[in-house]
């Protein structure tokens, strides 16, 4: 049923079709790259916040036990 004109037409748009196809992969492995580069930067943000928490709690405990000290005086 199809020409042969619509067949070379076809024969010269697939390999604009594969480039087009092979460009759109390369930039979602790259769009995942950064999804994990952002994620391993996102935890090491977390474990840091969980640091200065459990260092503000240890302040808060030592300010308290000041606080109880004076409070005997």
């Amino acid at each position: 049923g199809t020409s042969i004109t619509e067949c070379q037409i076809s024969v010269t748009d697939c390999p604009s079709f594969v480039t087009d196809c092979q460009s759109i992969v390369t930039d979602c492995q790259s769009f995942v790259t950064d999804c994990q580069s952002i994620v391993t930067d996102c935890q090491s943000i977390v474990t840091d916040c969980q640091s200065v928490v459990t260092d503000c709690q240890s302040v808060v405990t030592d300010c308290q036990s000041v606080v109880t000290d004076c409070q005997m005086w």
